[in-house]
């Protein structure tokens, strides 16, 4: 999808290039400054586009970092709460992102850490150890499944245990389903 968008970026580009130079070359400036125009027009559009993108994933991922009670007090607030809420998160997200890239720079350089600088590594290394048990922990029910996906993938019948194991699998598992790798 990327090498798509790249792509007809490029195209655009390339004929637009095109259409200033003979335009240019051939016709008044006015016919110029119009196709300009309409290029910086389109321009604009795309970043905002971008930064509308941008702030959907940011959303996103703070609703996906928030507790049961957070998300229930989202759902009642208004527009404004919510973006004041949101933003707040964000800022708090960004500034723990500066905090622990502070920490692997001075674990890189070799530096001594303050105490709150050592709460923030031993954070770090709380979360990559949840998270490699619960990349195992995937990787052991894919391999569960795997033969299952196989025998579906090749139009064989699944037996009612194997058909019962796949439906708990997706039931469980539906963050493998939406990405559309299943």
């Amino acid at each position: 999808m990327k090498i798509k968008i790249i792509t007809w970026l490029v195209i655009a580009t390339i004929a637009t290039t095109w259409a200033l130079a003979y335009a240019n070359s051939n016709t008044g400036s006015e016919i110029t400054n119009k196709i300009r125009g309409e290029f910086h027009k389109m321009e604009w559009a795309e970043s905002l586009q971008w930064k509308m993108m941008w702030q959907r994933k940011w959303i996103k991922w703070a609703w996906m970092q928030l507790t049961a009670d957070e998300k229930a007090k989202v759902a009642t607030m208004t527009a404004d709460e919510k973006k004041t809420f949101y933003t707040a998160k964000i800022t708090e997200a960004k500034a723990k992102k500066i905090a622990r890239e502070n920490v692997m720079d001075k674990l890189i350089n070799w530096e001594i850490l303050t105490d709150s600088e050592k709460a923030v590594l031993a954070e770090i290394k709380t979360e990559r150890a949840a998270m490699k048990a619960k990349q195992a922990d995937m990787k052991a029910k894919m391999d569960a499944i795997k033969p299952i996906l196989e025998k579906k993938k090749a139009w064989t019948t699944l037996t009612a245990d194997e058909q019962a194991q796949l439906d708990a699998f997706k039931a469980t598992n539906k963050q493998f389903w939406k990405m559309g790798k299943m």
